[in-house]
């Protein structure tokens, strides 16, 4: 990703920099240590009780979990910059392994009424109370069929969708498919990760790709795919 530096400045400022703090030398400096306040973790320092800025932390925990480097490194769109540019180059520069990441994977944000999930918020929608009235698989399928790089809203009707697509996925008529089958529902997969498209083009293809995957165990026999459907998932 490449900014020129007001674009920098200003995404650095909407994502808690903060460029306006008098105490650095460059608005763009990250703050390798800072002061605990209030209840946050803190640890002795020359500087008194701190804690590793945020940029910092998250180096320090993929470098000692990790390694130098690693074959991808994944989070949500906003952290693009400055979090995950800010850690790579702290990693690199103390390493002197580069680059930190073999790929990047920025995925979409989620979102509920309207605005970012997150702790701050207070919009959290979490895992176990979704478990108490949906399947594990149809909340897998709701996240994984769908752009991974856009953006979505959570709305608990998509759950259900997701619930009566899965449906249709057990209840399609398996087949025993040839290698060319597998090979057209995997061609979206290895091009942009592309669950949607996949599962279209399984359905298409009368479920027989599906015949020995989990989505389909205890299915039944007894209805065909709807185009319509499959179609949908496509687009």
């Amino acid at each position: 990703m490449k900014l020129s530096r007001e674009e920098a400045t200003s995404l650095a400022t909407e994502r808690g920099g903060p460029p306006n703090d008098p105490n650095k030398d460059d608005p763009l400096d990250a703050a390798l240590w800072v002061r605990s306040i209030e209840d946050e973790p803190a640890w002795p320092s020359r500087w008194g009780p701190g804690r590793p800025g945020w940029h910092a932390e998250c180096t320090a925990m993929a470098l000692t979990t990790f390694g130098a480097t690693v074959d991808l490194h994944a989070g949500d769109a906003d952290l693009a910059f400055p979090h995950h540019a800010y850690e790579a180059a702290q990693a690199e520069a103390f390493t002197g392994v580069r680059p930190i990441a073999r790929s990047w994977m920025h995925v979409g944000t989620v979102m509920a009424g309207g605005e970012k999930m997150a702790k701050s918020t207070g919009n959290l929608v979490f895992v176990h109370d979704l478990l108490e009235r949906w399947s594990a698989a149809a909340i897998r399928l709701l996240i994984l069929a769908r752009p991974w790089h856009e953006s979505w809203e959570f709305d608990e009707s998509e759950v259900d969708r997701a619930e009566h697509e899965l449906e249709e996925l057990r209840s399609v008529k398996a087949t025993p498919s040839g290698s060319a089958a597998k090979a057209e529902v995997r061609r979206p997969l290895f091009e942009n990760l592309d669950v949607g498209r996949a599962l279209a083009v399984a359905m298409e293809a009368h479920g027989a790709v599906l015949h020995d995957s989990p989505v389909s165990s205890n299915c039944s026999t007894s209805s065909a795919p709807r185009g319509e459907r499959a179609r949908k998932w496509a687009g």
